[in-house]
């Protein structure tokens, strides 16, 4: 997701698969959590260059969090 897709405490997308527009409301904790984090990315979640993390990546990343929570 980019950044421009976080607007007014939401994110809104458009489904891949079925075309189907999405408004997600983000809880206050991580709406500012997000909006905190490095602005001259383009994406919400990147790496240190501002690329994109592959979902596989990401999957590392969060079972790690896991783990150590």
């Amino acid at each position: 997701m980019r950044r421009s897709d976080m607007r007014n405490g939401a994110i809104h997308v458009v489904q891949g698969k079925t075309k189907a527009e999405l408004h997600i409301a983000l809880h206050p904790a991580l709406h500012r959590a997000l909006k905190a984090g490095p602005t001259k990315e383009i994406y919400l979640i990147g790496d240190r260059a501002g690329h994109p993390i592959k979902l596989g990546t990401l999957s590392l990343l969060i079972r790690g969090a896991a783990k150590q929570a």
